[in-house]
């Protein structure tokens, strides 16, 4: 069924198992013989033993099972889902659901591999089996242990190596059957269910998952679905509700409540409503005495047209409306949430405060994580933070399920941490909440801009921050709204986090900092050998890496007990007095060079005719790496990859240093996300050529991503805003813009002979291709003039605008 699925994970390894002879007694040796080892098995499977590698296949194999997705329910992509239940567990146990997740899916894969004999596939079957068992084993120890959830969560989602249908079904019931009381897998099982028509079995199932989880909005979603196929409206209506307290953006279960509520008397929906909201007291009084006829589906009706006036930020309408639906029900919790909400944008804050202990009082026992980060913001703006990190602790502790309610709890709790002193857990867990949706970015850039004595309660109390850029006007610039991301010439910071060194998932994360005052070139540190340490002070560890010129090592720096990495000029070189002068000459153009986007060096050393760079030590990924492993990076990350390179090469230009050899070779992120571009190698001081043709005296440079005058000896900015522009193309598309060696590559530049990028990708954002267009111009002249200002244009693509103008009317 799934023919050729068998290049979604790494090549097996097959394991050769030897056969020894068997022992005799000594008394009774008989002559030796030769026993042939047993043939290696072809369903044999090992997942990589390196933790490095076993991610690496984890993760390819994640994102092409996204891919192949045709159709799903959940409200998040795989993969972000996959990186966000692996965040929650310990590194062990994520290492552990790795292993038995690749080998699962070798052996699903290969007992549906039609081009397989049926003894091969019978095999892969059994092994399948085998695994399945081990990883519910896994979850059901971590459940029984009280551990998080997402283990369970991880092993529902083996289903993702079926597609919808009958194959499908069979294996959410497998899943099931195989771990009876995960939630998760019942959940998944439900959605089949009802997907091939069972809407009886799809409520038997969702209703066992929501007995053993009762915070899963998707299992009451599944409930209210099927419930309705089964013309229960009140029952689908009530399912319905519940799946809106626990995810308000939950469109599917917000559709059948505008398919039901109208359709169900009065009485029903009063009982109905506050089943989704409130306790059983609340309910039991519904039924003793329900509203006037109409007054409870009037004030649903109600409090949605409030919903929407927040939505449009028309305060004052969206405070009447949820008060008159309060009129027709004061019990409507909804209401009362909306109306806090309103109240607290026109700054009434002790009746904002009114409403939402009422809106808390009326849920009991049971508040939702949505209500409770509510009632923290409200405390936040009243300056109460113990109570505010209070209240947004309780949310998080509630697991919220998108990363849009997980962030927002998080924003008010690092609110309260800033508000009760605690500056450093405040900017990290404001970190988390900007990692989490982009809406908390301008806080983060802005926080970590002030100094210590600045009080961060008067950024988070500041909602322009967080205003969604207004749609531009006609033919407003492109630039509007993206260039405070650069004001200042702050460096630039992008966040990455990866799940054990999983795929680059970068969320654009700007941190703003003063940029610091660029120092003195290093000075040549002590020369000679001591005590095995390079000039008495490097201890040289493990080769990590070669370039063009040099040889890279590991080392600690014993005096200040930090790693470095010291390249070492390659013999050849050094042999040669212009090659030696060459490297000596990056040393002193990369020493010049301090800002946090660019790979420092922290000395150089000579000993004889050897000379040694002493470097600042990144903890990362080059962007070939993830290129290796991904084939290419989706738009948005490759945008903020383009930023933080940006910001480096403005810093370096205006010092009169052109890179003359970016590649994604030569830009790397961080372990913490920092994007840093190095080995300046082949730059040079061009100060006297920063506003005219320039003349070298040598060609350097990679030919794939050298503009058209490098290969004739000239440089200038404009050559590293084309090789900016090539390593976009390439991090987009996943392949190199120009073809070709030689002349002919020469001839495609100069003619810009490529594929545009939306032809080779499509559905990348309207003005792509222009963009990049403006980028590889051959003619430097035409083409764009400072990498910021081609980072603006890109970013720009990733919101709608109107009146957008072409790249080449953008202003500096």
């Amino acid at each position: 069924m799934l023919v050729g699925m068998r290049r979604l994970l790494l090549p097996a390894l097959l394991c050769a198992l030897a056969v020894p002879a068997p022992a005799t007694p000594r008394a009774r040796r008989p002559a030796p013989r030769l026993v042939p080892a047993a043939p290696a098995d072809p369903a044999a499977f090992a997942p990589p033993t390196e933790p490095r590698a076993l991610e690496s296949a984890f993760w390819q194999a994640v994102w092409r099972l996204e891919r192949r997705q045709t159709a799903s329910p959940e409200a998040e992509p795989l993969a972000d889902a996959v990186r966000t239940e692996l965040g929650r567990l310990r590194p062990e146990e994520g290492l552990a659901v790795m292993r038995l997740f690749l080998a699962a899916a070798h052996h699903y894969e290969g007992a549906e591999e039609g081009t397989l004999s049926e003894e091969l596939r019978a095999r892969h079957a059994e092994r399948f089996s085998d695994r399945l068992r081990d990883f519910a084993r896994l979850t059901r120890r971590l459940r029984d242990a009280g551990g998080d959830p997402a283990a369970e969560a991880l092993f529902a989602r083996v289903r993702a190596l079926a597609g919808p249908g009958a194959a499908g079904l069979e294996l959410s019931r497998r899943l099931a059957e195989a771990d009876p009381k995960n939630a998760a897998a019942l959940t998944r099982l439900a959605w089949d269910l009802s997907d091939t028509g069972d809407s009886k079995g799809a409520v038997e199932a969702s209703e066992r998952a929501i007995a053993l989880s009762s915070g899963s909005a998707s299992a009451y979603t599944v409930l209210a679905s099927a419930k309705y196929q089964l013309r229960d409206l009140a029952g689908a209506n009530a399912a319905a509700n519940n799946a809106l307290a626990l995810d308000p953006g939950d469109k599917k279960a917000y559709g059948i409540i505008t398919l039901t509520q109208d359709r169900l008397p009065a009485a029903v929906m009063a009982v109905e409503g506050a089943s989704a909201l409130e306790p059983e007291d609340a309910r039991r009084d519904a039924l003793a005495a329900p509203p006037a006829p109409g007054l409870a589906a009037l004030s649903r009706g109600l409090s949605e047209q409030a919903l929407t006036a927040l939505r449009a930020k028309d305060y004052v309408r969206a405070e009447a409306l949820a008060t008159e639906a309060l009129e027709k029900d004061p019990d409507n919790v909804n209401a009362l949430s909306r109306r806090t909400m309103a109240r607290i944008r026109r700054e009434r804050l002790d009746e904002a405060l009114v409403d939402s202990e009422r809106a808390l009082k009326l849920m009991g026992a049971n508040p939702k994580h949505v209500h409770l980060t509510i009632h923290a913001q409200v405390m936040n703006r009243l300056s109460r933070y113990s109570e505010g990190l209070d209240y947004a602790g309780r949310a998080l502790a509630l697991n919220p399920p998108t990363d849009r309610s997980r962030a927002q709890a998080l924003f008010q709790k690092a609110w309260a941490q800033a508000g009760t002193g605690e500056r450093k857990a405040s900017l990290k867990t404001l970190a988390q909440a900007a990692r989490l949706h982009r809406r908390y970015v301008p806080f983060y850039q802005e926080a970590t801009a002030q100094p210590e004595d600045v009080d961060l309660t008067l950024i988070f109390a500041s909602d322009w921050l967080a205003a969604d850029p207004a749609p531009a006007a006609a033919n407003a610039p492109a630039e509007e709204g993206v260039a405070s991301l650069f004001s200042g010439r702050r460096p630039l910071i992008i966040l990455a986090f990866s799940v054990f060194g999983g795929i680059l998932i970068a969320v654009g994360l700007l941190r703003a900092a003063q940029t610091r005052a660029p120092a003195a070139p290093a000075s040549p540190g002590p020369v000679g050998l001591s005590n095995g340490l390079l000039a008495g002070t490097y201890r040289m560890g493990a080769r990590i890496g070669s370039g063009g010129m040099g040889i890279v090592y590991e080392a600690l720096d014993v005096n200040l007990e930090r790693k470095v990495a010291i390249k070492k000029m390659r013999e050849e070189i050094g042999a040669d007095p212009r090659e030696r002068e060459r490297f000596l000459r990056e040393a002193r153009t990369v020493a010049a060079l301090k800002h946090p986007n660019i790979v420092e060096i922290h000395a150089v050393v000579g000993d004889g005719q050897d000379v040694y760079l002493v470097f600042e030590h990144v903890d990362g990924h080059t962007v070939t790496e993830y290129l290796q492993a991904y084939r290419s990076i989706p738009f948005d990350q490759a945008v903020r990859v383009v930023q933080g390179a940006a910001a480096a090469l403005d810093y370096a230009h205006a010092r009169g240093v052109v890179h003359r050899d970016l590649k994604p070779s030569n830009i790397m992120i961080t372990r913490e996300g920092v994007v840093k571009v190095m080995d300046f190698g082949v730059a040079r001081q061009a100060k006297d050529t920063m506003g005219a043709i320039g003349s070298t005296e040598t060609v350097a440079g990679t030919p794939q991503y050298m503009a058209p005058e490098q290969e004739t000896g000239s440089v200038r900015a404009e050559s590293d805003v084309y090789a900016l522009g090539v390593c976009l193309y390439e991090m987009v598309t996943g392949a190199l813009p120009f073809q070709g060696v030689g002349v002919t590559m020469s001839l495609n530049k100069t003619k810009r002979a490529y594929t545009p990028a939306s032809r080779a990708l499509p559905g990348l954002p309207p003005g792509t291709d222009q963009v990049l267009d403006w980028a590889l111009d051959p003619d430097p002249e035409k083409r764009c003039k400072t990498p910021l200002r081609f980072a603006q244009a890109a970013e720009a693509l990733l919101r709608p605008r109107v009146g957008l103008k072409p790249p080449d009317q953008i202003q500096a």
